[in-house]
């Protein structure tokens, strides 16, 4: 899955931390392949967030975490984005 999320002016360093957080604990789970953030060079306060899981039952048990429960709680707060912030992605098949 891929998350764009645009922080709310003024609330770039807060969103920031608030991912950085988010990122230490994702990573620790145990169907997490990779959980990497991003900040667009061009556009301060856009994160991007990369995450891979091992399967879909992997990715549904980090939904249930408390961590991102927490987070989501907080993007009123510090993001423009909603839910169109997500996009979840299937891998071409390479043979």
């Amino acid at each position: 899955m891929i998350a764009v999320l645009d922080a709310r002016p003024g609330q770039e360093d807060a969103f920031r931390a608030r991912i950085i957080e988010l990122v230490r604990e994702v990573r620790r789970e145990p169907g997490c392949v990779t959980f990497t953030a991003y900040e667009a060079r061009d556009v301060p306060g856009r994160f991007y967030l990369y995450e891979v899981y091992t399967d879909a039952a992997a990715f549904a048990a980090h939904l249930r975490t408390e961590h991102v429960h927490r987070f989501i709680s907080a993007i009123p707060t510090l993001s423009t984005g909603g839910s169109s912030s997500l996009v979840q992605l299937d891998e071409l098949p390479i043979a």
